[in-house]
């Protein structure tokens, strides 16, 4: 009973406890936080980023970036607002992907 009533708590506890170092929800605006990378592969085998809701959406505001062409590179960066030190904890990146 002990363990369980500990093992509740750290779930309740614990995500309330984890700091955010980066969230984007993809705006209008979101090319100008965003950079795209354009030295690690030739400019004709990069692919374009879209804007876009996708093609089944509940929400066509509720906008990301996809792909636009098969068979290309991509990379994408955006700068954290704080420096991340993990030292001897975790890292965990959490992100959605609809297919």
């Amino acid at each position: 009973m002990k363990f369980s009533i500990i093992a509740a708590l750290a779930l309740v506890v614990g995500p309330a406890a984890a700091e955010i170092y980066l969230q984007e929800q993809f705006d209008e605006a979101w090319t100008k936080r965003w950079t795209e990378s354009t030295k690690w592969k030739p400019k004709a085998e990069m692919g374009a980023w879209k804007h876009t809701a996708g093609e089944w959406y509940a929400d066509e505001n509720d906008k990301g970036i996809q792909t636009s062409e098969d068979a290309r590179f991509y990379g994408i960066s955006a700068p954290l607002k704080k420096t991340f030190t993990s030292g001897s904890t975790d890292l965990v990146i959490q992100y959605s992907v609809k297919h």
